[in-house]
């Protein structure tokens, strides 16, 4: 069947939906394990808002004819001197409302919310009418059994239901399902390239696709009971988003990573027709789309029935996620946009990379959901790499990446730790250099399990194991060139790498437990393992098979 639901257009406010809160918790139960080597640690670079004085000079200082100038001089100064220390007591009592004033606090560059009817303040975008998503149907096995996630594996969270509410389902990127039943063995086509994991809920499997030879995309949703196609939904641009579920919709988002050559100066990433959109779960007809002048290729976050998510033109969300209607939007600083870096939700508080101007400059925030403003702000010395990372949260410790340029010409990979609370940079770990890896993707995705942090370089295609809250370095582990995340499964690490080679280590030593070649090198992403299955993707192709045929742990 087609869907012919017409997207909805662009407005002057670009707007962009809800859900229970996600909240982290038991994280006093977790032992972190000694830590060894050492870490790079750097100054943190912070930065505070000045408020500026401004005053017109050119009538300041003109007296009036028959006073002497020293007087008048005198007067003027003393007016100045009055108007100064008010302003800034005034500026004080404002800035101090609400503010946490320990010794450790970052300054609190604050983003401007706009609420929903309030023009937001960015040059309306010149763009086509958007194609209406194309849906065909496939009347396959319509009775689908229920999964359900067993999120004991990580972090105990009550109350979730089996649905996928940020990338790679929560904010330590330890992604796995247990079932109530047997999955079917398949190895399926789809119709384009996967680049974002794919999603499980409630017997199908939801893989976002892409075609970079004329920029499309679509969602496939595959029966995990017999590996066939159910429905198809086809869209005007690349799916470069996990899809999220909940209530009975899949949301998605489109874009790429190109500027847009229509925007003076070029500061808006996301050429061709962006959106977000929610799409029925059974047939895959499109319920709702909100348009944006840049790319929505970050993973929203659900939070309190709203899908919130930043993008290419430098604003955050906020959408009701049953209607798609705008329920705020808080705007970044100028220049900043968001490519890959899905944010990682807790609590009421998100966290996602920033790239400033166009590369000058990367930043990482905090973004408060309650208000739209910004916790903190962290500034890198990074070239690149922080709006690709999807950041990770554990204990307390926000962890991503950036890249930084060697004076050799190579790309210097930095994993590093900040304070949740405020962003103080609490640990940095140089992950050796290399040269541009190909794809574009700087830095990839990070895990954390048990105290450790597992990064991949793409630069050089070395696995580094690091404790998460000293930053010590515990073991390396050579993979080869990849842009997929590690993955723990019955206590063992799981990932491969971008020529198809899957590694099974154990987590603690890095000691390499078997190696086989699969033939499908992930992108942006981790191995999805349901039950006693393990799902892996890439290349046009998804393959479910027993995990004892790869490794049965003797």
């Amino acid at each position: 069947m087609v869907a012919d639901v017409v997207p909805k257009e662009c407005n002057d406010s670009f707007l962009p939906r809800s859900f229970s809160i996600l909240r982290s918790v038991g994280t006093a139960a977790f032992t972190c394990g000694a830590s060894s080597g050492s870490s790079s640690i750097k100054k943190e670079k912070s930065y505070k808002t000045r408020g500026k004085i401004r005053m017109n000079n050119q009538n300041m200082f003109q007296a009036k004819r028959g006073v002497n100038k020293l007087t008048a001089t005198m007067i003027l100064i003393a007016i100045i001197l009055v108007a100064c220390i008010s302003t800034v007591l005034a500026m004080g009592y404002y800035k101090d409302i609400g503010k946490d004033n320990s010794a450790n606090a970052v300054s609190t560059p604050q983003s401007t919310i706009n609420p929903v009817n309030t023009p937001y303040p960015t040059p309306t975008p010149t763009i086509s009418p958007t194609p209406t998503p194309q849906t065909t149907s496939n009347p396959v096995n319509a009775t689908l059994m229920p999964q359900t996630i067993d999120y004991s594996v990580f972090q105990p969270i009550a109350d979730f239901g089996n649905g996928t509410w940020q990338f790679e389902e929560n904010n330590q990127h330890v992604y796995g399902y247990t079932s109530n039943e047997t999955v079917a063995t398949f190895n399926a086509t789809v119709s384009g390239t996967v680049i974002v994991p794919p999603t499980l809920c409630d017997g199908l499997l939801l893989v976002d696709v892409s075609e970079t030879a004329n920029m499309t995309g679509g969602v496939d949703a595959i029966d995990m009971q017999n590996g066939q196609t159910v429905w198809t939904t086809t869209v005007p641009n690349m799916m470069m988003s996990q899809p999220l579920t909940y209530n009975g919709l899949v949301i998605v988002g489109l874009g790429t990573g190109q500027f847009r050559n229509d925007t003076a100066p070029q500061t808006v990433r996301g050429a061709g027709t962006n959106y977000v959109a929610a799409l029925n779960f059974s047939t895959g007809e499109t319920v709702w789309t909100f348009a944006t002048l840049g790319e929505d290729m970050p993973t929203p976050v659900i939070y309190n029935d709203m899908v919130i998510f930043p993008n290419g033109n430098g604003v955050v969300y906020a959408l009701n996620a049953s209607t798609g209607q705008e329920i705020w939007n808080a705007a970044l600083p100028w220049g900043a946009v968001v490519s890959m870096s899905s944010p990682a939700l807790v609590g009421d508080s998100m966290y996602f990379g920033v790239n400033l101007v166009n590369g000058i400059s990367y930043s990482f925030d905090c973004l408060n959901l309650t208000d739209g403003q910004i916790s903190w702000s962290t500034q890198t010395t990074g070239m690149g790499g922080l709006d690709d990372c999807s950041p990770v949260v554990w204990n307390g410790v926000v962890i991503s990446g950036y890249t930084a340029a060697t004076s050799d010409g190579l790309l210097q990979p930095v994993l590093l730790g900040m304070n949740a609370t405020n962003g103080q940079i609490l640990w940095q770990v140089d992950e050796g250099s290399g040269p541009m890896p190909a794809g574009g993707e700087w830095f990839t995705p990070v895990t954390v399990w048990n105290c450790i942090v597992y990064s991949d370089s793409p630069e050089n295609g070395t696995l580094y194991a690091v404790d998460a809250l000293t930053g010590g370095q515990l073991w390396t582990f050579s993979t080869g060139k990849d842009t997929c995340n590690a993955n723990i499964f019955n206590g063992n690490l799981w990932m491969v790498n971008s020529k198809g080679t899957l590694f099974v280590l154990d987590p603690t030593t890095g000691a390499l437990l078997n190696s086989t070649y699969v033939g499908l090198g992930l992108i942006d992403g981790n191995l999805l393992f349901v039950g006693q299955d393990v799902i892996i993707w890439g290349n046009g192709q998804v393959i479910c098979t027993p995990v004892s045929q790869i490794y049965s742990g003797d």
